[in-house]
C-alpha cells in the first residue's frame, strides 16, 4: 500500500487511551489536540488499544514511518518519545514543533 492510495478517513489519538493507561499519565490528555493527527480507518483499528512503542514496529514493516511522523510535525527516531511511550515528553515535542510552524508559515 503506497501512502499516495490512502484516504485519510478517521482522526485518532496517537497514543491511545489504553496505552496511556499503561504509561500512568494523566488521562485527561488523551484527547487533547497534540495527541490528535488523521490516519487511515484500517491503521486505526490495527493499533487500537495498543502502546505506540508496540505499533510504530508493525507500522515500520509495511511504509517509512519516519516521512510519515515528521509530516504529522511528530519527533521520530528510535529515542523519540512517541517510540519510547513518553506520552508528557511527546505532548511538549509536538507543541513546540507545532508552534515552530506556525511562526514559519506565518512569517513570525
Amino acid at each position: 500500500m503506497s501512502l499516495a492510495s490512502c484516504s485519510i478517513t478517521e482522526a485518532n489519538t496517537t497514543a491511545t487511551d489504553v496505552s496511556i493507561q499503561t504509561l500512568d499519565s494523566n488521562d485527561t490528555q488523551v484527547d487533547c489536540v497534540l495527541n490528535r493527527t488523521l490516519i487511515h480507518e484500517d491503521t486505526n483499528r490495527a493499533i487500537a488499544g495498543r502502546a505506540p512503542s508496540l505499533y510504530l514496529q508493525d507500522i515500520c514493516e509495511a511504509f517509512d514511518v519516519d516521512q510519515v511522523l515528521k509530516s504529522h510535525l511528530i519527533t521520530t527516531g528510535p529515542k523519540s518519545p512517541l517510540r519510547c511511550d513518553e506520552f508528557e515528553e511527546f505532548l511538549t515535542e509536538r507543541a513546540q514543533r507545532i508552534y515552530q510552524e506556525i511562526r514559519r508559515v506565518t512569517g513570525e
